[in-house]
């Protein structure tokens, strides 16, 4: 579920109940050898391979409007 969610959406955009929901889940997926939650959630999405960016619309970008 951790990596389908953000595959989907990226971390920074959730709203704080959906961080810390995401965080909780995170804790019991930790694994052997990471001593903290962020560092286990950069490394989990960096090397799943279901795990992929969020594709960004161009057209409604915020940097472009």
């Amino acid at each position: 579920m951790l990596e389908f969610m953000t595959g989907l959406v990226p971390f920074s955009t959730l709203d704080p109940g959906a961080r810390l929901t995401l965080i909780k889940e995170a804790r019991f997926s930790v694994p052997p050898g990471f001593d903290n939650i962020a560092t286990s959630l950069r490394s989990m999405m960096s090397y799943s391979p279901h795990c992929r960016p969020a594709p960004v619309d161009l057209l409604r970008h915020p940097r472009l409007e």
